[in-house]
């Protein structure tokens, strides 16, 4: 959508539930923070370009963990890099 309006073309973005954001949210449950959702990027040359274009630089938060890994069917198993 961000490149559709930068072409000069008019964007309506829908979203399905009652707040914005997709899969990805945050939550408090008996005192402990839980991300729902990716809450991280590859970070690619494209990407990289449209955060120094929003000024979105120091909003960037770099995640320290070496590997990652997704829960699926009550197992984690390795993130693809």
């Amino acid at each position: 959508a961000y490149t559709a309006v930068k072409r000069g073309h008019s964007v309506v973005l829908l979203e399905s539930s009652s707040r914005v954001g997709g899969v990805c949210e945050s939550i408090t449950k008996n005192g402990f923070l839980i991300e729902r959702g990716p809450n991280s990027t590859m970070r690619r040359p494209v990407l990289n370009e449209m955060i120094e274009e929003l000024g979105l630089e120091g909003e960037v938060v770099t995640p320290r963990a070496k590997a990652r890994f997704l829960a699926l069917g009550g197992k984690l198993i390795p993130a693809p890099h």
